[in-house]
């Protein structure tokens, strides 16, 4: 974490002379990259298109924790309340309830705090893992809370933007591991255990959609951690018995030429195996 937060004050900095920024930049990149678990981040988030990060210090970690419990509490008791709260969707009404951090009631302040510093952490770590996106630089968009009501079932397998712009991208171009054929990412945060997402290793490199004899992999997120991955990846939200909240954003260039993030592309035949992590 010293490593990345190099680079998140870096970009905080007011002392940079904008023509020396994205040079100082790239150096507190390359010292990040050079650290064990940089290096290993770094060629997750390439080959299989998702990786944890943690949002915290360690010696924070005991304070950091109990301010997600507190925001468990705040969101369960807003988002889902018997009567769900103006600006809250039931995602393909399958019980699993989100809310925009800006439109949610929360008189302590704890979620929006909390949020912000997990956006700031992933803004950062983007730029030192793909050093594409330094120029340009990187915003997060739409910051989220997710519930799940009692017995919420599996989110069908999608993608968070069109496949078949993956596919027009890929056309005619060389196709090699080295390539990163995203410029947006999404975020799905741990704020209490037992937190998953399903993915398909890999399935940011292809726009195709037929992933039926692929594996699926249940890849657990800690407490206090996020997942960051490309939009494109084949993944699905969690299912639950009991009532359970994470946090949710998706982190772009700010010039990016992507499609829109956000709009869920359902046309993928997810995997009937199942490998857990």
């Amino acid at each position: 974490m010293d490593a990345v937060a190099s680079v998140d004050a870096t970009l905080e900095s007011d002392d940079i002379d904008s023509v020396k920024r994205s040079f100082v930049i790239k150096d507190a990149v390359n010292v990040f990259l050079a650290t064990p678990f940089g290096n290993a981040a770094n060629l997750s988030l390439l080959n299989d298109g998702f990786v944890n990060i943690p949002y915290f210090k360690y010696d924070l970690e005991a304070r950091y924790l109990e301010e997600l419990r507190r925001a468990v509490d705040l969101t369960k008791e807003v988002l889902l309340a018997s009567r769900a709260p103006a600006g809250a969707i039931d995602i393909g009404n399958e019980g699993r309830m989100s809310i925009g951090v800006a439109r949610m009631v929360d008189k302590e302040g704890v979620v929006r705090k909390i949020s912000e510093e997990m956006a700031r952490t992933m803004r950062a770590v983007i730029l030192a893992l793909d050093g594409e996106m330094i120029d340009m630089g990187a915003v997060s968009l739409h910051e989220a809370m997710v519930a799940n009501k009692e017995f919420t079932d599996w989110q069908g397998w999608h993608r968070d933007q069109d496949a078949s712009a993956v596919a027009r991208s890929l056309e005619g171009k060389k196709r090699s591991r080295a390539r990163k054929p995203s410029r947006t990412y999404s975020v799905v945060s741990a704020f209490q255990s037992d937190t998953v997402l399903g993915v398909v290793r890999g399935s940011h490199r292809t726009g195709l959609t037929d992933f039926k004899n692929a594996e699926s992999h249940d890849h657990g997120i800690p407490p206090g951690w996020g997942v960051l991955f490309h939009s494109v990846l084949v993944h699905r939200g969690m299912r639950s018995d009991d009532r359970h909240v994470r946090g949710h954003m998706y982190v772009a260039g700010k010039s990016s030429s992507w499609p829109e993030v956000g709009k869920i592309d359902r046309t993928v035949e997810g995997p009937t195996k199942l490998k857990c992590l």
